[in-house]
């Protein structure tokens, strides 16, 4: 991991949330891993932010759809098998 992504991303953080205080600690060493908490208090309108909510509304929708319509062919196939006589 390379320092200047941790000031890239600073930065980017900085002109978007003029005025925030931003925070940082050690560098991540040894685990080839990096957690990041964003914490984002008192803002009204960030474009980007509100895209992923966009987004999110968007797929939440598709997938209750899909769970419906896989109830429903489950259900269509549960009754047919009921049609079906048993050998045993």
């Amino acid at each position: 991991m390379r320092p200047e992504l941790f000031h890239e991303t600073g930065g980017f953080l900085k002109s978007v949330a003029r005025g925030a205080v931003l925070r940082s600690c050690d560098y991540p060493r040894g685990r080839g891993e990096m957690n990041v908490t964003v914490v984002f208090s008192g803002l009204t309108s960030i474009e980007r932010i509100k895209g992923y909510y966009d987004i999110v509304g968007g797929l939440v929708r598709k997938v209750k759809t899909r769970q419906a319509e896989a109830e429903k062919k489950a259900r269509s196939m549960e009754a047919a098998a009921r049609k079906i006589p048993s050998l045993l």
